[in-house]
């Protein structure tokens, strides 16, 4: 069964190209795309996903105000950040909303792909390229 993708990225250029590489892979459908935290959240609970891969910095709500409220009502649902901030701090805070996963944007994507299948597989997951305290 493929797991289930919901995209939640405020560019468009990312949101389209992730779509075109992860339905590439048999084991994953990207079932839609939010272009901010509400739209993310809204969706979430229309399709119920099995993963949300949801970017830190949107408009509307951001990604860690979206995780909190998607995992306090869905806490089925995967939260895979996927940021251009290489900072703890913001790692920190969306695992703290409910995150299990954290990504940077500038990853290659079999990183990405890991990550997904092993956020999915109910374990944590935090790139290895974030900077260490």
């Amino acid at each position: 069964m493929a797991i289930k993708i919901l995209l939640a990225d405020d560019n468009k250029l990312v949101r389209d190209g992730l779509r075109a590489l992860l339905e590439r892979e048999p084991d994953m459908e990207v079932i839609a795309e939010a272009s901010d935290g509400r739209e993310a959240v809204d969706l979430a609970h229309e399709l119920r996903p099995d993963v949300v891969i949801m970017d830190v910095g949107m408009p509307r709500l951001d990604g860690i105000e979206a995780t909190a409220e998607l995992i306090l009502s869905l806490p089925e649902t995967k939260v895979l950040a996927l940021s251009i901030h290489g900072d703890r701090w913001f790692a920190a805070r969306m695992f703290g909303a409910g995150a299990v996963g954290y990504v940077l944007k500038n990853c290659a994507f079999d990183e990405l792909l890991k990550a997904l299948r092993i956020v999915q597989s109910g374990h944590t997951y935090i790139s290895p390229n974030l900077p260490k305290c």
